[in-house]
This record gives C-alpha cells, structure tokens and sequence, in this order.
C-alpha cells in the first residue's frame, strides 16, 4: 500500500514540477484507480484490526466476582492446566493470576483475581488484592464477571456490579452454577449492564466453554 502511493506521488509531483512536458507516469484515471485501490486496502486493514490483534497480541482479559463464584475453576479450565487452587475458603486467590490462553482464534492475557468483598474478617492480604483487582477491571479489554446461580444476588455481587461501571472493556456475565438454579437469583438486575449474559457450568465442560469461545469470537474477530 506505501509503495502503491509512492508512485502515486511521483508521478504527481513531476507533473506539478514539470507542468509543461509530460513527464507524469500515470494518467489522470490511472492515478484515480491506483486511489482508489489504495482506499479500499486501507479500509480493508482496518475491518481487520481488531481480529489481527486479538489473534497476534491478545486480548486483555479479567475474570472478576465475588469469593467462591467460580473464577479459579474458569480460569484453569480455559488453560487446561490447575493454576490456580481452588477450595470452599473464601479468600484463597489473594493475588492476580495471569496466563496466556487460547479460546477459539482469539488468544487471552487472562488473569484471575481475588473476589470482590466487603466484611471485618478479610485480611490484610486479601484487602490488596481485591485493590488490585479493581484496577486491573479499568483497564481490561474483556470482563467476565462471573455470579453463583445457586443463590440470590447479594451485596458482593452488588459491589461487583458497582465495579463494573468503570470498566471500559467488553463485558460477559457468566452465570454459574447453571445445573443447580436458585429460584430467588434475580437475572433482571443484570440486564443492561453486560454485552453477553451466559449460564455455565463446569459440569457441562467443554459445552458451556464452547459457548463461551463462541461469544468471545463474536465479540472481537470479523467473523
């Protein structure tokens, strides 16, 4: 494309500094199709940009929620790998994790995070990460917000929502947990607030993770 507007130019410039003597390579259509050609790359390059970068360099991504939602259990199920340890105690991730991975084309700067919570018994420790970890949301390119399904939303997931108004990034709920629904967990306080609203489960492994690449893929390739 440069090279196709340097004889462009070329052949411009020396018609503009030799008016009088043909010295111009291309004619008057000539020159209006070679810009058009060029127009049509350059428009071509950027429907393609953000499928480039996601394939090439990766898409800045953070799993948030509140503690035990099921964020270590995604995140080591996406790489394929226990990365990260996964127990019943809340407050166990007390630092970021973060790992390359591929889902589908796109490729993931993934990092899992402490849970978003409030309360007198979280420590020192788990009160840093959960610093950290609402400044990595202002600055994540994707945001999977994961919620327990087998139980109504509560003031975590309220704080996790409040969060989330300051990240600019894509946003995708997962809704966890699908296999054992609670009846009281309210979807409607989620709706508006996300670009993609799944259910999942690691029951249904790689069904639900599939769904879940294919979100992905919708949101940031051009096919």
């Amino acid at each position: 494309m440069t090279a196709a507007l340097m004889d462009v130019l070329s052949s411009i410039y020396a018609r503009i500094d030799y008016p009088d003597e043909d010295l111009g390579e291309f004619g008057d259509e000539e020159i209006k199709r070679r810009l058009l050609s060029v127009r049509d790359d350059a428009a071509e390059l950027i429907r393609t940009y953000s499928t480039g970068k996601a394939i090439r360099d990766g898409v800045k991504t953070v799993i948030c929620g509140k503690p035990n939602a099921g964020k270590s259990s995604l995140y080591n199920m996406i790489l394929g790998f226990d990365a990260a340890i996964v127990t019943d105690i809340k407050g166990t991730t007390t630092d970021m994790l973060t790992e390359s991975a591929t889902l589908g084309r796109v490729t993931l700067r993934l990092t899992d995070t402490a849970g978003i919570r409030d309360g007198e018994d979280v420590g020192v420790i788990e009160k840093i990460g959960i610093e950290r970890t609402k400044a990595a949301l202002k600055e994540a390119e994707l945001v999977i917000a994961m919620f327990d399904l087998s139980e109504e939303l509560d003031e975590d997931d309220e704080g996790t929502l409040l969060l989330l108004c300051e990240a600019c990034g894509a946003k995708i709920a997962l809704l966890n947990k699908s296999d054992i629904e609670s009846e009281r967990f309210d979807k409607t306080r989620l709706e508006g607030k996300f670009d993609r609203i799944l259910s999942f489960s690691t029951k249904n492994g790689e069904q639900d993770l599939g769904r879940l690449r294919d979100a992905v893929g919708e949101m940031f390739t051009d096919e």
